[in-house]
């Protein structure tokens, strides 16, 4: 929550802290009364292990649609990505950023 800066005063607007980012569940929660969602999350340069970037670029921004799907209230969803991302890259991150695409 620290490094996200809101520049925009329309609406309501709730800082909530989620224990598990993966989790449907409490990902739904956060979105559920919320009419446009827009996922930017993604991995740091910091991350090494496979399994942080899967996090990151893939479960994440799963959960997030998913809750989307599910929720009524949500009529627009934007999901932003990275330029490059390809099956195929060399790079964990780009690769990533393509399977969750």
């Amino acid at each position: 929550m620290r490094d996200i800066k809101i520049t925009a005063d329309l609406g309501y607007k709730s800082f909530l802290r989620l224990n598990d980012m993966t989790s449907e569940r409490e990902v739904g929660y956060a979105v559920g009364n919320s009419n446009v969602v827009v996922s930017c999350v993604g991995s740091h340069v910091f991350y090494k292990k496979e399994k942080e970037f899967e996090d990151a670029n893939i479960r994440v921004p799963m959960a997030i649609a998913k809750s989307v799907r599910d929720s009524k209230n949500v009529k627009r969803f934007v999901y932003i990505s990275a330029a490059g991302a390809d099956p195929n890259s060399q790079s964990k991150r780009l690769r990533t950023k393509w399977i969750g695409e």
